[in-house]
C-alpha cells in the first residue's frame, strides 16, 4: 500500500470513528443526580436536534461551532424548558445553566437546581412536544447520593413524564 493510500485509509477511519461517536438525533440522554446540595441534570442531544428545538420543531441546520456561539444565549435561556423538574408538585427553577458544543458535535446542557427536601420528583420531557412525532426518545437516568441508587426511564411523546421517589440518604 502506498503512502497516499495509507493516508486515505487513515482519513476514512478518522471520519468513520467521528461520525460513529456522534449522538443519534432521535435519542436524547438525561442524567439527573439527587444530592443533598441540590439536583444536577445533564442533557445531551445531537446538534441537529438542538437546532430543531430552537427553530420550534422546524428543520434546521446542525449547530456548527460558529453557529453555537451565535445561539449560545438563546440556548441557555430556553434549555430549562426542555426537561422540567417538579418537586412535590412545585416546578423547580435552575440556579445555573451551562451549555457547550462537544467535539463530537453534541449539545450538552448542565442545569443545577437548589437543594430540595421533596419526597417526589417529576421529570417532564416538554421538548418532545416541540419535535416532530418521528420517534424522539429521552433516556433518563436518575441517581441518588449513592452509586447503587438508580432509576432508568424511557420518555416518549406518548409517555413524556415520570415520577421518582426521593432516595434515602
Amino acid at each position: 500500500m502506498t503512502g497516499l493510500n495509507l493516508l486515505k485509509l487513515a482519513l476514512l477511519l478518522a471520519v468513520s470513528c467521528a461520525s460513529a461517536r456522534a449522538h443519534d438525533p432521535l435519542d436524547l440522554t438525561a442524567q439527573a443526580r439527587l444530592l443533598p446540595e441540590g439536583l444536577e441534570l445533564r442533557l445531551t442531544l445531537a446538534s441537529s436536534t438542538a437546532s430543531r428545538l430552537l427553530a420550534e420543531g422546524k428543520p434546521a441546520a446542525a449547530i456548527s461551532p460558529e453557529r453555537f456561539t451565535q445561539l449560545h444565549a438563546t440556548l441557555q435561556l430556553r434549555a430549562p424548558n426542555f426537561l422540567t423538574v417538579t418537586a412535590d408538585g412545585k416546578t423547580l427553577a435552575p440556579k445555573s445553566v451551562a451549555t457547550e458544543l462537544s467535539q463530537d458535535g453534541d449539545v450538552k446542557i448542565l442545569l443545577q437546581f437548589p437543594p430540595s427536601a421533596a419526597r417526589h420528583f417529576q421529570f417532564d420531557a416538554v421538548l418532545l412536544k416541540t419535535l416532530p412525532a418521528i420517534g424522539y426518545t429521552v433516556f433518563l437516568l436518575v441517581r441518588g447520593p449513592r452509586d447503587d441508587q438508580a432509576v432508568h426511564e424511557r420518555l416518549t411523546l406518548e409517555k413524556p413524564r415520570c415520577e421518582i421517589a426521593a432516595f434515602a440518604p
